[in-house]
């Protein structure tokens, strides 16, 4: 059964996607499903073992131990990245602990770079690429998700098209670099991506937030001088009962203590407009710095 549209028995479960394909194993007892096999790994999924082209019965757990995941047949790959990939496929290779089901994950970019107006979107796209094969990026695709970066040919042949997209870069293309670790100055320069620099939209809220904290404080105060100057006047209400011999009902006294807490809420808020009004702001930032931010 091995095709695009192979035809499924009947008592077949229609799955849809990674997570639908997990979600139905996992809730249908003896279920067997396919699946991409580091996000059924990390829900926990049974791996059951299949017989590669040599003969072999193995789970891609072994295949990985012994060097099975990313086998690659010689003469399967073209050489030459510019090359003919329509007929490549990695399915049932050779060799003893090969995985006979492998994907590989292919990136398709021009050759010509040139249709891009910006050339420093040249120059990025550049950048983004090797950092693709750079195991400091996507060491973690491995680790957490079960991914196998790439080695050997395939990698021999993406590093060819990345320097291919170098030399016709052009000399007025900036070379983008990344700062790892702080360097005085030069960090903070055009070209530089570096996870030391905030981006201004990060310093505002920085600063808001330090704003909304001040605010929250004064709140309190004014919450506390409300609830004082309530307790007075209500004491002022009981005096003036007991020395004008006025009688208050419930419903009077009810009334009288909702117009005294709207007059002080009334209070509170002219309070908070003006202590919003006289808020410290920050000053909008030059054009040409507020770019520098964002980069």
């Amino acid at each position: 059964m091995v095709s695009q549209l192979p035809e499924w028995s009947v008592d077949t479960e229609s799955c849809r996607g990674t997570l639908g394909m997990n979600e139905c194993i996992q809730s249908r007892s003896g279920t067997i499903g396919y699946n991409e096999v580091g996000i059924a790994n990390f829900y926990g999924l049974n791996e059951i073992s299949i017989k590669n082209k040599y003969g072999r019965l193995l789970t891609s757990k072994e295949a990985a131990a012994n060097g099975g995941i990313g086998a690659i047949t010689p003469g399967i790959m073209p050489g030459d990245p510019t090359g003919d990939f329509a007929g490549v496929s990695l399915l049932d290779q050779d060799g003893e602990y090969t995985w006979p089901i492998i994907l590989l994950t292919y990136v398709h970019v021009r050759a010509d770079l040139s249709f891009m107006d910006d050339p420093r979107e040249a120059g990025l796209l550049v950048a983004f690429l090797k950092r693709l094969y750079d195991p400091a990026y996507v060491a973690r695709c491995e680790q957490e998700m079960g991914f196998t970066l790439a080695t050997g040919i395939a990698l021999d042949v993406a590093q060819k098209g990345i320097e291919i997209l170098e030399s016709r870069l052009g000399p007025y293309v900036p070379t983008w670099e990344e700062e790892t670790k702080a360097v005085e100055f030069l960090g903070a320069g055009d070209y530089v991506l570096s996870s030391n620099r905030k981006n201004y939209p990060a310093i505002e809220r920085l600063d808001n937030g330090k704003h909304i904290e001040e605010l929250k404080s004064t709140v309190s105060d004014l919450e506390a001088q409300v609830e004082n100057l309530t307790v007075a006047l209500l004491e002022a209400t009981a005096s003036l009962a007991d020395v004008g011999g006025v009688e208050f009902t419930e419903k009077d006294e009810a009334m009288i203590l909702s117009a005294l807490i709207l007059g002080a809420l009334s209070t509170v808020l002219v309070l908070l407009l003006v202590a919003a009004q006289f808020a410290p702001r920050r000053q909008p930032v030059e054009k040409a710095e507020e770019d520098e931010a964002k980069a």
